[in-house]
């Protein structure tokens, strides 16, 4: 097949786009990265195979895999899990999403073990969720069991009754007006469902009842 015409996409990109005569004199038009372009020196005239147009189209669809997955994480710190979940969602090859996370993991943009020192140092100075919620919510995203226990039982407390009182106070203040027996039974269910241990909740609400209500 022969190249009929190598041009930029647009202003905004610096992909071309390759059209070609195949032979059977149809038109084909197949977008590539100029670095592509400029490495198999494409242009107008020259007779390329359809062997190597297979293979400029892989390695095309690997680049964009690349740069989904680094858009991606330039949002937000992202787990493994949930650049290969985006990336699926485009529908890429497991192939082309291995290259696209090896190329963030080289780069040290993808780990899933400084993810979760993040998200469990965010939560601490939120103080919102217990111990258990936060293991929930990291598996969740991904990361690994072994993982998540080794960053939690460096950076998150063992006793989380702090936080527990914190949460049960923002609790409390939404639901004073009410009767005393609603109001600790709320302040049970909302803390077990933040993640806190049964004794912690009961110590919490405790203090929250001889602060307001004794």
């Amino acid at each position: 097949m022969k190249i009929i015409s190598v041009k930029q996409k647009n202003r905004r990109t610096t992909n071309c786009i390759v059209s070609v005569i195949d032979d059977k004199g149809e038109s084909i038009e197949f977008e590539l990265a100029m670095d592509l372009v400029l490495k198999e020196r494409l242009s107008k005239g020259m007779e390329i195979s359809n062997d190597l147009q297979n293979k400029l189209i892989a390695e095309q669809r690997i680049i964009e895999a690349k740069q989904i997955a680094f858009n991606f994480i330039s949002a937000r710190k992202r787990t493994q899990k949930q650049v290969i979940n985006k990336l699926k969602e485009k529908n890429f090859t497991n192939t082309e999403i291995n290259f696209a996370i090896k190329y963030l993991s080289d780069n040290n943009l993808l780990d899933d073990e400084m993810f979760a020192k993040s998200f469990v140092k965010d939560i601490m100075l939120t103080k919102k969720n217990g111990r258990k919620k936060v293991f929930n919510m990291l598996y969740e995203k991904g990361v690994d069991k072994e993982i998540i226990v080794d960053v939690l039982n460096k950076y998150f407390p063992d006793n989380s009754l702090e936080s527990a009182i914190i949460v049960a106070e923002r609790k409390y203040n939404l639901l004073k007006n009410k009767p005393i027996e609603k109001i600790k039974q709320s302040l049970f269910s909302h803390l077990i469902s933040k993640g806190f241990s049964f004794d912690e909740t009961k110590e919490a609400i405790n203090v929250i009842i001889k602060k307001y209500l004794c």
